[in-house]
Formats: structure tokens, C-alpha cells, sequence
């Protein structure tokens, strides 16, 4: 895993307690909603209680337009395409707009192309098959805003077209009848951050005439799936459509949505946005990221429950297949970093030969995770080069795509989500490209973790998470809250499930228990042993066992307690010496008893198992940095002091070797090397 940088938000208890009582509310959620900045009771009576409504949907820049070609062509009975995307938001934006429509004409037909033979957006052999089909209006969703030449090609085929997206435009709008797209420069709407679902959803509501509210107990779940799915902010209106679409998906049966559920696992259970997020969306997305997403459309569509059913179960199998397939890549892809040393350089690209389209966005994302770096992952064939790429914080990887805009066939997307296609021979001149922009526009990047609060473990509790609930819908800008359990000491690490594949941890503090889970790690890859005091960043969840309300903590992250800003600073310093290789002067070099003071503690720990840098800066009492610590570890792995492997730019694996006589540090080719890059003579 990745560094994070804990942000331990700060709130006044007093005020908090205030507006408990002013609002009406538990004293835990008005801390955590005070934490995140919102103080004006009103504001927060509105945010729990959903006073607000939908802005008018003639807010948004050439709604009139669209409005007035689409009554038209109903009017007119001619027929319409609705051209949606293959992921989920698209998926769910062309059910809602082809549900909506089909109330008013039945000259409709819908069109989502093929992840892997057609790509993203329109394309030329899909406007020639519409046309050949009688089209005369092409309405997008969620695609469109970057498909210029497309939208001049059906013009010249006879084809108006409407475009309503959510990505953000390049310097050029396409020419089409009606463009509507919040991040238009001069949409003077002023929430910008609807998913491609909830512009269809806008649509439709002006086509009504702009009641929004009204139509929101029969769009809602679609809108709802959609919202969550894309990651958009749920905030303002993303939160209404949010809230609402989720209360009329579990109140009212919509017949795909509810098989899907029961094949995902769910059963009967209710649906909240935690469910759709991780059960409900990734299925939906799975049919559109192995196959066509014929399937999850007709899914959406259909009001056969047995059909429903069958359905389902496909969905269902194709993200199994989208599993293995996403282990199989990321395997890969790793292989090669380490090979190539591509984790030594600011943004990590990486390519391979025929990896499935399906699967690069997700591979992308858990390289970001593992490294800490954004991460652009490539395939290749013998018709070019498709990549999707991943970022975080403030680095925004569509703005670095748009400076290699030269190298790249297309891109498209947003700060931290994109794809882009290329040719193979610029594949390298692209890696140097998009490296070079992010070091000269960011000093270093590390990712963070927003913590909401402390906690005393007595309150990792039914209660709290109960408390934790009022705030509900969790997602992107609203996300599940996270404690921090500080100064804990490790009493046990037991492995739990199949092959003992998570991890069980016993603390304590101050004569206070507490149990969490660390899943996806089993004992032998966890960093920390028993005795050990560290800090602990969780999640509650409130379940129930034998008729007993529950609770489990969810590790998010874990470090030794109390580590100091100046570790962290060191790790940023060496992130610039990885990808400019100039190290300012030789106070990070180590020396013969730095090298052996890292070894001695290796030792104290056994002869193999798994480490983290950060652990060894807190045991060696912060004398080394986290450079000298790092440097010290490849220096004796290359002189065979260890075997060491790292799993990532925190963690590593490491075995002692048998030495049968002592090796001279200075014999170490990098020591030569960094004090070569440091100006120290030889």
C-alpha cells in the first residue's frame, strides 16, 4: 500500500453539542458535519432532513433547444437513436432517457457501442448504420461532448444531434443542434458535478415541463444507480436524486434492479448507496466491460421478472470473469513496474500486450493505490494503443493529457478519471511526455486520508454506528466516516476466512478493548506484531448476529503511533531524488551504522517477514530518515545481506540470508552512485 498522510479534521465540541440541540440530531453526526465544514444550522437541518429541491432544468445552456428538436421529432414520429456509453452511468442514462421517450413515441431505437471493437463515443460505422436504420436524431448520454468530427459526419448523413455529457469539453463544441453539458464555459448553471445520468435526468424533466420532484419516485432508482455508480459528488442535488432514488427503489419493486439484487447477494435487504456502490454498480458495469452491455440494458429495461432473473445471473458471471481477468492484468502490470523500475517515476505508465480494454480503468485505480502515484495503463494490439488513466488529490490527469495532446490520437474525461488512444511508436515519447509535465507542475504528491474524529475504542459500538446513519448517502464528497483509534497497542493478530486471507486485530488502550478487521491482508503480510503501538483508521458498519445488533471496524489504514511530519517530508524528498535522480547533498547517504541499525532491527523482528518503512523509522527512534532507511534496504539487498521485495512505497518483504563473512558496504555500486548524484568524492 501507498503512504497516506492522515488529515485529522477538527471541530468545535461545543458548538457541536450547539447544534445537537438546535437541529435535533445526535451529537456525534453534528460533530462529523460540523468537522466537514457545514455550520449554519439551516444548511444543516437542510443537508439531514432534504429541504431542498432541484434546480430548473432550463438552468443548463441549450436546454431550450434540445427540448424544442426533441418535441419535434415525437411530434413528427421520427426516429430517434438514443446513443448511450457501455458503463454503468451510461448504461442507466440510456435506460432512463429510452423508458422516458418511449411514453411518448415508438420510433425510438437505442445504440451503445462496443467497448472493444468501437471504443467510447459515437463513431463513423455506427452513424452509418443508424442512418441506414432511418435515424434523424441522435440524442447522446453521457458521451458526446468530445466527438466533433462525429457530429459534422452525421450532419452530412441527414442527422441532427443532440448532445447531453458530463465530461469536460476541449477548446472546441462539437456543432450539433443542442449541446448540453454543465462544464460548458458558458452554461451558467451552477451546480456542475451531475453525473451523465442526472443531465438525461434534467432532460426529461424539461421536456415535462421541469418538474423535477415529480418524476423522481419513477426515474429515481435509475437515476440513483447511475449517480452513484460514476463517483460524482453527493452533494446538493446529487444528494436529493440520491436520497430519493434510493427510497423509491426499495419501496417500490423495479424488476431489474431487484434481480440483480438477489444475484449480487443482497436478498431482500435494503438497498442503500453503499450497496449500489459495491454490489449493484460493479455488476452492472461488468456487463459493459467484458462483452457488450446489451444484457445490463435489457436488464434495465425489462418488466419480465423471469427474464430479470436470467439476466441477472449473466451479469453476474461476467463480473466474475471481470475479476479474474482485473488479477490476472494487475499481476502483469506489476511484474513490469518492477522490471522497468516504473514505480521510480511521478506518474506510472505501463502497457501490455492485448490486456482486456474492460479492465485497464480498475487496474489503474489499484496501481494508485498500491504505488501512490497516478497511474495510465495501456493495451496494445496490432490497431494501436487504448489507455485509461487514475489520479488523486489535486493532480489532475486531464489537464497532463491535454499537454501530451499532440501524442494521443483522442482523450477525454475528467481531474481524475480519463482515456486516451495513441499509436504504439508514440507510447514511449508519451511516457517521458506526461512524466516531464508532472514534475514540473508539482513538487511531490502523496495521497491523503481524511479522518473525522477521534475515538475511544469503548465507543466502537451499535450506537455510534447507528449515529453515523442520519448522514447517509455515503459517496464521493460525502463519504463513510472514518475514526481514528490512536495509541493502541497490538494484543493479537489472527487470521481469519479462507486461508486465513484477513486479519483479525485485538487493542487496547487504557485498559479499553477493541477487535477490528483488516481484510485483504492476511497475519504474514501485516506489517505490525503483537505488542506494537500503532494508530488505526476505521469504518463501522451495524449489522446483526443471532438476533444481536453488531458492529465491525473496517481498517482503512494503520501506522505506528505518533510518527512525525518530518517521516513524511522525507518520503516526498525521495520521490524527487526517484524521478530527477539529483540528490542535493549527501545528508540522506547512509553510513556503515545506519545500514546496521536498520539490519539489527530486521534481525530483532525474525529472519523473514514483512516490514514497513514508517515501522522502522518509529523503532530506530526517528535518527533515520526515511531516505537513509530506504537506501539501506537496497543496499543490502544488493550486497546480499537480504532478500528484499517491496509491495509498494511503504510495505516490503524481506529474508535475511546467510552470510558466511562480513561484506564491505563500500563495495555497494548505488552507495557509489548516490554519492556520485550527491558530489561526494570517490
Amino acid at each position: 500500500m501507498s503512504y497516506r498522510k492522515w488529515s485529522v479534521r477538527s471541530a468545535d465540541k461545543e458548538y457541536a453539542k450547539q447544534i445537537s440541540e438546535e437541529c435535533g440530531i445526535d451529537q456525534l453526526s453534528a460533530l462529523l458535519l460540523v468537522g466537514r465544514g457545514l455550520e449554519d444550522p439551516e444548511e444543516i437541518e437542510d443537508f439531514v432532513f432534504g429541504y431542498s429541491q432541484l434546480s430548473d432544468p432550463f438552468e443548463l445552456a441549450d436546454m431550450d433547444r434540445a427540448v424544442e428538436r426533441l418535441t419535434e421529432a415525437i411530434n413528427s414520429r421520427e426516429r430517434i437513436a438514443v446513443y448511450g456509453d457501455y458503463d454503468a452511468d451510461g448504461i442507466t442514462a440510456t435506460a432512463l432517457m429510452f423508458r422516458y421517450l418511449q411514453k411518448r413515441t415508438d420510433n425510438i431505437v437505442t445504440y451503445i457501442p462496443d467497448r472493444c471493437d468501437e471504443g467510447y463515443g459515437m463513431n463513423i460505422e455506427s452513424i452509418d448504420r443508424l442512418a441506414a436504420d432511418g435515424v434523424t436524431l441522435i440524442v447522446t448520454v453521457d458521451n458526446g461532448i468530445s466527438c466533433v468530427d462525429e457530429t459534422a459526419y452525421a450532419a452530412q448523413k441527414g442527422i441532427d444531434v443532440i448532445i447531453t455529457d458530463h465530461h469536460l469539453p476541449s477548446d472546441e463544441l462539437p456543432g450539433a443542434y443542442a449541446v448540453v453539458d454543465p462544464h460548458r464555459s458558458d452554461c451558467p448553471s451552477e451546480f456542475k458535478d451531475l453525473a451523465g445520468v442526472g443531465v438525461a435526468f434534467k432532460v426529461i424533466c424539461a421536456l415535462e415541463g421541469g418538474a423535477c420532484e415529480d418524476l423522481l419516485p419513477e426515474f429515481g432508482p435509475l437515476v440513483a444507480l447511475g449517480t452513484i455508480a460514476d463517483v460524482v459528488p453527493l452533494v446538493s442535488e446529487n444528494r436529493i436524486i440520491v436520497r430519493a432514488g434510493l427510497s423509491a427503489m426499495n419501496n417500490s419493486a423495479v424488476v431489474g434492479i431487484s434481480a440483480l439484487s438477489v444475484a449480487g447477494g443482497l436478498g431482500d435487504k435494503y438497498i442503500g448507496a453503499q450497496q449500489v456502490a459495491f454490489v449493484l454498480a460493479p455488476r452492472i458495469n461488468a456487463a459493459g466491460r467484458m462483452g457488450n452491455a446489451d444484457p445490463a440494458l435489457e436488464l434495465l429495461l425489462t418488466n419480465d421478472p423471469d427474464r430479470a432473473t436470467e439476466l441477472a445471473e449473466i451479469i453476474c458471471e461476467r463480473n466474475a470473469l471481470r475479476q479474474k481477468t482485473e488479477r490476472e492484468v494487475f499481476e502483469e502490470a506489476k511484474k513490469k513496474i518492477s522490471e522497468e523500475e516504473k514505480h521510480k517515476r511521478r506518474v506510472i505508465v505501463v502497457w501490455g500486450n492485448e490486456w482486456h480494454q474492460g479492465v485497464l480503468g480498475i487496474v489503474a485505480s489499484r496501481i494508485v493505490e498500491k504505488y501512490g502515484k497516478p497511474a495510465v495503463v495501456i493495451t496494445c494490439d496490432e490497431e494501436g494503443c487504448k489507455g485509461s488513466a487514475r489520479s488523486f488529490g489535486e493532480f489532475s490527469i486531464y489537464d497532463a493529457l491535454s499537454r501530451c495532446g499532440e501524442l494521443l490520437i483522442k482523450y477525454g474525461g475528467h481531474k481524475q478519471a480519463a482515456g486516451l488512444a495513441l499509436e504504439m511508436d508514440k507510447l514511449v515519447a508519451f511516457d517521458e511526455r506526461i512524466n516531464q509535465y508532472a514534475r514540473e507542475s508539482c513538487s511531490g504528491l502523496m495521497q491523503t486520508l481524511d479522518v473525522d474524529c477521534r475515538l475511544n475504542p469503548v465507543a466502537v459500538s451499535p450506537n455510534t454506528a447507528k449515529a453515523i446513519k442520519l448522514i447517509e448517502p455515503f459517496g464521493a464528497s460525502n463519504p463513510v466516516p472514518v475514526f481514528g483509534l490512536f495509541g493502541m497497542t497490538v494484543e493479537s493478530v489472527v487470521g481469519v476466512g479462507n486461508n486465513s486471507s484477513h486479519t483479525k486485530l485485538g487493542l487496547s488502550r487504557d485498559g479499553c478493548c477493541a477487535n477490528v478487521m483488516k481484510f485483504g491482508t492476511s497475519p504474514m503480510n501485516f506489517a505490525f506484531r503483537q505488542g506494537d503501538l500503532i494508530d488505526v483508521a476505521v469504518t463501522l458498519e451495524l449489522g446483526e448476529y443471532m438476533g444481536r445488533e453488531t458492529v465491525t471496524a473496517s481498517v482503512k489504514d494503520v501506522r505506528p503511533s505518533g510518527i512525525s511530519e518530518c517521516f513524511y517530508d522525507g518520503y516526498l524528498r525521495y520521490e524527487e531524488f526517484v524521478s530527477s535522480s539529483v540528490l542535493p547533498d549527501d545528508s540522506e547517504i547512509p553510513d556503515r551504522g545506519d545500514i546496521a541499525c536498520v539490519y539489527r532491527q530486521l534481525k530483532s523482528d525474525g529472519t523473514s517477514g514483512n516490514g514497513g518503512i514508517d515501522r522502522l523509522f518509529v523503532l530506530t527512534k526517528e535518527q533515520l530518515s526515511y531516505m537513509k532507511i530506504r537506501f539501506s534496504l537496497e543496499i543490502m539487498h544488493e550486497l546480499g545481506i537480504i532478500d528484499l521485495e517491496l509491495l509498494g512505497s511503504n510495505n516490503f518483504r524481506y529474508q535475511i540470508q546467510n552470510v558466511s563473512q562480513k561484506r564491505d558496504i563500500e563495495s555497494s555500486r548505488f552507495l557509489a552512485v548516490l554519492k556520485e548524484k550527491a558530489g561526494v568524492s570517490i
